[in-house]
């Protein structure tokens, strides 16, 4: 089994909820000068799936960010969408 750089073949639908597993809350920009408003980014992993993605946890305090958090993804708007990751704005609590 191949982990790292393998080329996709096929496409398999996963669940659409996902569960952050570990995550950090980003206070500083990379200058260090404060955020407006802390960035939360989190590791979440989905059923069935080995590994996971990095990305934004959205639309939640981060006192109310924990380890086991369900999550689901938030998509730009459909006329945005080019069909990538990049499509994925950020994951919200279900």
């Amino acid at each position: 089994m191949q982990y790292d750089f393998a080329e996709i073949k096929e496409l398999v639908e996963i669940a659409p909820v996902g569960v952050v597993r570990t995550y950090t809350v980003v206070y500083e920009d990379s200058y260090g000068n404060k955020l407006p408003k802390p960035v939360i980014i989190g590791f979440i992993e989905f059923p069935g799936v080995t590994g996971g993605l990095v990305h934004y946890i959205i639309n939640v305090e981060p006192n109310n960010v924990r380890v086991g958090l369900k999550v689901r993804p938030v998509f730009k708007p459909e006329n945005e969408r080019r069909g990538s990751i990049t499509d994925i704005v950020g994951f919200e609590p279900v």
